[in-house]
């Protein structure tokens, strides 16, 4: 004679202790994402306001520095808040990932690293703007200043530029979706909106995890002989 029997019920109180944990990492992922867009979202505005962001950036030099100079404590200001938009993709990358972890191992290893990669690359693209580039207008600028000076603070900046490592953290936003300086020319309008975007795919991630979370940790019924 065979029969069914179930585990113990104790799929409510598992289910429960899961959401538990899985809710205030995804409140983090969702507050991270929008703290994320929100700086982008002004850095890109303000940038654009008062230094011709992102046009500029395919500028000569002799345009870019002075135009930097007209307003650097400004523009330090809106670059340092998009450097720390861009780090804001460290943290949301390995709370994602937490939250998805049950999914496969192997991808979400391979996507959280990504992320962190691509956080890492994009500050390190922004943060070269509020902390090399003020030097380099001040002394272009100078009234006193030789012209083998300002030639020799010209190839500094574009060597600067042309560095694959610094250079992809101003455009890598906007050619992910294939628009940018980088990308057939075209304006990199899609930078601030590429953090908005991870903002709102972070969220869904969350979002779409917790019922596989919950039904995994649902105790399966059992079939014993008797």
């Amino acid at each position: 004679m065979s029969a069914v029997t179930r585990a113990p019920i104790t799929s409510d109180q598992g289910t429960t202790d899961d959401a538990d944990g899985i809710r205030p990492t995804a409140r983090w992922v969702v507050g991270l994402g929008v703290l994320q867009a929100v700086l982008a979202g002004v850095a890109f505005g303000v940038l654009g306001d008062v230094f011709g962001f992102p046009d500029v950036l395919r500028e000569p030099v002799a345009v870019v520095l002075p135009r930097f100079q007209e307003n650097p404590d400004t523009i330090r200001q809106a670059y340092y808040a998009f450097s720390l938009s861009s780090l804001l993709a460290v943290p949301i990358a390995v709370l994602v990932g937490r939250l998805v972890a049950r999914a496969n191992d192997t991808v979400v290893a391979l996507a959280t690293a990504f992320g962190v990669a691509s956080g890492v690359v994009q500050t390190l693209g922004f943060i070269r703007w509020p902390i090399a580039i003020p030097y380099f207008a001040e002394t272009y600028t100078d009234p006193a200043a030789s012209e083998a000076t300002r030639a020799a603070v010209a190839v500094a900046y574009e060597s600067l530029n042309r560095c694959r490592g610094w250079r992809s953290g101003s455009t890598s936003a906007g050619c992910s979706k294939g628009r940018g300086p980088c990308c057939s020319g075209s304006p990199c309008s899609a930078t601030a909106s590429g953090h908005a975007g991870s903002a709102v795919s972070a969220s869904w991630s969350a979002a779409g995890s917790w019922p596989a979370r919950r039904s995994s940790s649902r105790p399966a019924a059992r079939t014993s002989s008797g």
